[in-house]
This record gives structure tokens, C-alpha cells and sequence, in this order.
């Protein structure tokens, strides 16, 4: 989240997905670190930030909170529980060409 993003300015992405087990007590900051560096407004880009899934609270931290994020900032979905399998819906308008 700290190069790829600067990689991308200028070059018309509409979306950029972030993937992995990012969740935990940290989670908040990851996510003002997103707000703070600008990621969607300078890339113009949409958002989506997938994590797995679990059935039942593990041990281990890292998992849930999966969100779309619009090209402005804004959140535009959110899984609805961080247990289970869910399917994360957003409207995300693709950019001219």
C-alpha cells in the first residue's frame, strides 16, 4: 500500500484489490493509513479490500473486515459479519477511457 499506488497515478485504474490477512488490532490504523496517504483519491481508483473468512473465532488475528472503498474515500460496503463466508456488493462506476 506504500509503492504500488504511486505506480498507478495518471494510468486510468478503476480498481485496485488489496488482498491478504491485514485485520486485527491494528486495523484502524491500516485504514487511516489508506485515508491519510490519499491511495484512492490519487490513484482514482476504487478499493477492495478482501480478507478470508472464518467460521468461528480463531486463535490467531487477521481475518474479516473486508470493504469496498469508493474512488473518494468513502466506504461503499462492508461484509455485513466477520464470520462466515459473505459476498461483498458495491456499484463502482468505471472511469472513461
Amino acid at each position: 500500500m506504500h509503492v504500488v499506488p504511486g505506480l498507478l497515478v495518471g494510468k486510468k485504474v478503476d480498481l485496485l484489490l488489496h488482498s491478504g490477512g491485514f485485520s486485527g488490532p491494528n486495523f484502524d490504523g491500516f485504514l487511516q493509513l489508506v485515508k491519510d496517504l490519499g491511495i484512492a483519491e490519487r490513484t482514482g481508483a476504487a478499493i477492495v479490500l478482501a480478507n478470508w473468512s472464518v467460521e468461528k473465532t480463531p486463535w490467531w488475528q487477521g481475518w474479516g473486515l473486508s470493504r469496498v472503498i469508493g474512488r473518494d474515500g468513502t466506504l461503499l460496503a462492508r461484509a455485513e459479519n466477520d464470520l462466515g463466508d459473505a459476498v461483498v456488493i458495491a456499484d463502482v462506476p468505471l472511469a472513461a477511457p
